[in-house]
């Protein structure tokens, strides 16, 4: 919710040191896709656009679905993932 509110901390949390850092190196967040659920536990990519190329780096979804919220990229489901879920919850 603060992300999307775009609420101010005294500190710099984690997300602000990323955003940071993309402006550093002149890289843009262009999606966040969580392609994977083992042991309960979600795993996604995080896509970055620079000027070297595409960065996809490992991520945990929790963390990157406030940086991409604030910085208004999607975020991408992978088909198996949502089809194991609903399967999941339909059992």
């Amino acid at each position: 919710m603060v992300a999307m509110q775009d609420g101010d901390f005294p500190r710099p949390l984690s997300y602000d040191l990323l955003e940071e850092i993309l402006e550093n190196v002149d890289g843009e967040v262009t999606r966040l896709v969580v392609h994977a659920l083992k042991d309960d536990t979600y795993y996604a990519h995080l896509y970055i656009d620079t000027p070297d190329g595409e960065w996809v780096l490992d991520s945990r979804p929790s963390d990157e679905m406030v940086l991409v919220t604030r910085l208004g990229a999607p975020i991408y489901l992978k088909q198996q993932v949502y089809e194991r879920e609903t399967s999941k919850s339909q059992a």
